[in-house]
C-alpha cells in the first residue's frame, strides 16, 4: 500500500513537472493559446482592481463626517466604551471589527487594520463589545459536544445518563432537545476561562520557557518542549480525562463554571524539569496551586530515549566484538558467518525488547502522573478542592550542582551514580500539602489517574493488600482525619498505606453510593467557600445514611472482592526475566 501512495505521488510530481514545461513552451510558440491565457490573466486582474475600488469607496463612505466627530464621549448601551474591541454590523450586511477609540451621538470611531475610521450610527445595525474569549470560542456555550464524526453539537447539557446526554438547543425564541447517544461522543472541549489572572499566568510561563510551544484547546494551555507527537497524546489523554470527570461527576459540575484556565507545563527532558522546578526526579509531576500550573517531565523523553539507546547500542556492540573475537581464536570458516550473525541477532533482539519494556512502562508512569495531578487542577480549578500548597522541600543548590555534574559527565558508569544520587535528594516525608480532606483529594486524583478512570491500580492495590495481610490497615475515622496536610507525621510505609487506603475508599464510595458521595463532595465545596468547621466524617455519614460501623463492615466487604494483586516489582522483573529466560535457565 505504502509502495503503490509513494508511486502516485512521484507520478504526480513528474506530471506537473511535465506540464509546466509543455505550458511555458507553448505560451511562448501558440499564439492561440497565450491569447486564452491573456484573457483570464486580463479578467483576474479586473475584478482585482474593482475589489480595491470598492474599497476605497467603502473607506470614504465610512470616513465620511470624520472631521466632525465631537471630542466628547458619551456612554453607550453595549458598546463597552472607548479603547474595547468591537464588532459592528451594518444595515446592509457588512460587519467592521476594531478598537473602539471614540463614540460621540451619532458616530463611531474606529481602530481598523490599522487606519481610523468614522461610522455613522445610523448605517449601524447592531454593536456588540469583542473579548479573547469571542476570538477563542465561537460557541454558544460554554461546553461542546464533539462526535466521533467530527459534527459540533453546540447545545446547553441538561442531563446524562449511562447511555445518552441530552442538550438542549435554543433557537428563534424557542427551544428544542436532542439526545446523542455516548457512543457516538468523541469529546468535550470546554470554553477557555480568559481574565487578567490567566493572561498573566499565561504570559509569565512564555517568559520563563521561551523556546516551548503553546498548544491551546478550550480550557486547556499545554506548554511543551516535546515533539509534536508527544504533544498529541498529551491532548488526548486530557481531552479525555476531562470529559470522563464531567460525565462521572456531572451534579457536581452542572452548576459551576471553572475559575481559571488549566495550565500544563510539560518538560521533555527530566534536568530541564529539575532545574526549573527544584523538584527531584522521584516526583515526576506535580500541580502547584500558588501559580496554578501543572509541571511534568516526560519520564521517556529524548534524553532518557538517547541514554537507553547509548546503553544498549554499546551492549550490542560489545556482543559482536566478542562473537567476531571467539570466531578469529576458533579459526571459524567464513562460511558459518551467516549462522553465526542470526544466532547472534537473535540475542541482540533482546535488548531491544527490553527497550520497550521499559518505554512502556515510563511512558505509562507519565500519563498517569499527568491525569493524577490534572485531576488536581480541575477540581481545584472549579472549586471543588482547595489545595493550597503540594511543592516538596528540597535543597534546590545541591540538586543544581548536581545536575552540573551530571551533564558535564561523559562516563556513564558516573552519569549513573550522580542520577542515583539526585534521585535521592529530598525524602518523600518531606512533601508539604495542604488540602480540604486529604483522603478526598488524594483518593479521586488516584482513583482518575488510571484509563479510563476508575480502573485498577495494581500498585495501590498490592500495597492496600499488603497492609491487610500485616494488619496495617488505618481504621476509616484515622485515615479521613487528615483535613490538612498530606497525612503529615506519618512514616514513609504507612504513608504509602494511606493512599492506598484513600484510593480503595474512593473506588468503594463510586461504585456502591456514587450519588451521596457526589452530594457530600458539593458540601465540601460549600464548606470550602462558607469555612464551615462542621465535621467531614459526620458530614460523610449522614449522606450515606450510614453509621461508622456499618460503613467499614461494607468497606471491607467490596475490597475483599478484588482478587489478589502481584507485587508490582516482582511483575516488572519478571516481565524483563522472560525476555532472558531460556538462555537462563539453560545455565542453571
Amino acid at each position: 500500500m505504502k509502495k503503490a501512495v509513494f508511486i502516485i505521488i512521484l507520478l504526480l510530481a513528474a506530471g506537473c513537472i511535465l506540464g509546466y514545461f509543455i505550458f511555458k513552451e507553448r505560451m511562448s510558440t501558440n499564439l492561440a493559446f497565450n491569447s486564452k491565457v491573456s484573457i483570464v490573466a486580463d479578467k483576474i486582474y479586473a475584478l482585482r482592481d474593482t475589489a480595491i475600488a470598492s474599497g476605497e469607496k467603502f473607506k470614504k463612505i465610512i470616513s465620511k463626517g470624520e472631521k466632525t466627530l465631537k471630542n466628547t464621549v458619551h456612554a453607550s448601551s453595549g458598546s463597552g466604551g472607548p479603547g474595547g474591541d468591537v464588532e459592528l454590523r451594518l444595515k446592509h450586511g457588512g460587519v467592521i471589527r476594531g478598537k473602539l477609540l471614540r463614540e460621540a451621538d451619532d458616530q463611531y470611531m474606529i481602530d481598523w487594520r490599522g487606519d481610523k475610521f468614522t461610522v455613522k450610527k445610523q448605517d449601524v445595525k447592531s454593536i456588540k463589545n469583542i473579548t479573547q474569549r469571542d476570538i477563542e470560542w465561537p460557541y454558544k456555550n460554554d461546553i461542546i459536544v464533539r462526535k466521533i464524526n467530527g459534527v459540533i453539537c453546540d447545545g446547553k447539557i441538561i442531563s446524562l445518563d449511562d447511555k445518552a446526554v441530552t442538550l438542549s438547543f435554543e433557537e428563534g425564541g424557542g427551544g428544542m432537545e436532542l439526545g446523542v447517544p455516548r457512543t457516538e461522543i468523541n469529546s468535550l472541549i470546554f470554553a477557555p476561562v480568559c481574565n487578567k489572572d490567566t493572561d498573566e499566568t499565561e504570559e509569565h510561563i512564555k517568559e520563563l520557557f521561551p523556546k516551548m510551544k503553546i498548544y491551546k484547546e478550550g480550557n486547556i494551555t499545554l506548554f511543551t518542549d516535546s515533539y509534536v507527537n508527544t504533544a498529541k497524546w498529551c491532548q488526548k489523554i486530557t481531552r479525555a480525562l476531562y470529559a470522563e470527570l464531567y460525565f462521572k461527576f456531572f451534579t457536581l459540575f452542572k452548576d459551576r463554571k471553572p475559575q481559571f484556565q488549566n495550565f500544563i507545563v510539560l518538560f521533555d527532558d527530566p534536568i530541564d524539569y529539575i532545574d526549573s522546578t527544584g523538584m527531584p526526579p522521584y516526583i515526576p509531576g506535580y500541580f502547584d496551586p500558588s501559580e496554578r500550573v501543572l509541571y511534568l517531565y516526560n519520564m521517556f523523553g529524548e534524553r532518557a530515549e538517547e541514554m537507553l539507546f547509548t546503553m544498549l547500542t554499546s551492549a550490542t556492540d560489545a556482543v559482536y566484538k566478542d562473537v567476531e573475537k571467539q570466531k578469529k581464536k576458533l579459526n571459524i570458516d567464513e562460511r558459518y558467518d551467516i549462522f553465526i550473525d542470526g544466532r547472534t541477532k537473535e540475542f541482540t533482539d533482546r535488548f531491544w525488547r527490553v527497550k520497550d519494556i521499559y518505554k512502556r512502562s515510563l511512558t505509562d508512569e507519565t500519563k498517569s502522573t499527568l491525569r493524577h495531578e490534572l485531576t488536581h487542577e480541575i477540581f481545584h480549578n472549579w472549586g471543588l478542592q482547595n489545595i493550597i500548597t503540594s511543592k516538596p522541600v528540597v535543597n534546590k543548590e545541591k540538586l543544581i550542582e548536581k545536575r552540573k555534574e551530571f551533564i558535564e559527565a561523559t562516563d556513564w558508569e558516573k552519569k549513573k551514580k550522580l542520577l542515583d544520587e539526585m534521585m535521592k535528594m529530598g525524602k518523600p516525608e518531606e512533601i508539604e500539602m495542604a488540602v480540604a480532606e486529604s483522603w478526598l483529594a488524594e483518593g479521586l486524583a488516584a482513583y482518575c489517574a488510571t484509563e479510563p478512570a476508575g480502573g485498577i491500580d495494581e500498585d495501590l492495590l498490592f500495597t492496600f493488600q499488603d497492609a491487610v495481610s500485616k494488619e496495617g490497615l488505618n481504621p476509616i475515622e484515622f485515615f479521613t482525619g487528615f483535613e490538612k496536610g498530606s497525612f503529615v507525621g506519618i512514616a514513609l510505609k504507612s504513608k504509602y498505606n494511606l493512599y492506598a487506603q484513600s484510593w480503595a475508599f474512593t473506588c468503594f464510595l463510586m461504585a456502591k453510593y456514587p450519588s451521596q458521595f457526589v452530594d457530600y463532595q458539593k458540601k465540601i465545596a460549600e464548606k470550602i467557600t462558607k469555612e464551615d468547621k462542621k465535621d467531614n466524617l459526620t458530614l460523610l455519614l449522614a449522606c450515606l445514611g450510614k453509621n461508622l460501623s456499618d460503613l467499614g463492615k461494607e468497606f471491607d466487604e467490596y475490597m475483599r472482592g478484588y482478587q489478589k494483586a502481584e507485587d508490582p516489582f516482582v511483575k516488572r522483573y519478571i516481565e524483563v526475566y522472560d525476555v532472558w529466560r531460556d538462555l537462563l535457565e539453560s545455565h542453571l
